[in-house]
């Protein structure tokens, strides 16, 4: 599933990675729980420049004329992307970074599920909630860096978030 940096990563690549590309959302049923994957930019709503952004850089058009450019432009124009996103970061709230939980439960309710996977956000964590009256549970995966992983251990009747910054 791709993400706000990868979000050109094609067919081409997969098939020569060995890899399957997950359209966004994907519903999975995990060990008898209906489970919505998602990358979860999609629900940080109230970070409206973000939106904008995702709208502007995931249009078929534009990607094609990206792709049309020379390699090292691309790499020039991520780095810049990259660099922005770091400087518009320190000036936002975490709350507007963050999901919102109306549209959590929106999405979640729309897709009939009890439980969503996402990343995004970065903030690893399980969140129980309650979704039309039900138990329901939110887990976000972290990011991954050089010395840190992300990850979940899914058992029959449990999953346990795998992440250093996670208290056990």
């Amino acid at each position: 599933m791709v993400g706000n940096r990868d979000f050109m990563v094609g067919k081409k690549f997969c098939k020569l990675a060995g890899l399957t590309l997950l359209k966004e959302p994907h519903l999975i049923d995990l060990d008898g729980t209906p489970t919505l994957l998602m990358h979860g930019d999609s629900l940080c709503i109230d970070d409206v420049s973000y939106q904008r952004y995702r709208r502007w850089v995931r249009n078929p058009i534009l990607q094609a004329i990206a792709k049309a450019l020379p390699r090292s432009f691309r790499q020039h124009l991520s780095n810049k992307i990259k660099q922005k996103s770091r400087d518009q970061k320190t000036k936002k709230s975490y709350d507007i970074m963050d999901v919102n939980q109306v549209e959590v439960a929106r999405v979640m309710q729309h897709h009939s599920v009890s439980q969503l996977i996402h990343g995004h956000t970065h903030r690893p964590a399980i969140h129980p909630l309650t979704i039309a009256g039900k138990p329901a549970s939110r887990i976000v995966l972290g990011d991954w860096d050089e010395k840190i992983v992300s990850f979940l251990a899914c058992q029959p009747d449990q999953i346990n978030l795998i992440d250093p910054r996670v208290p056990n």
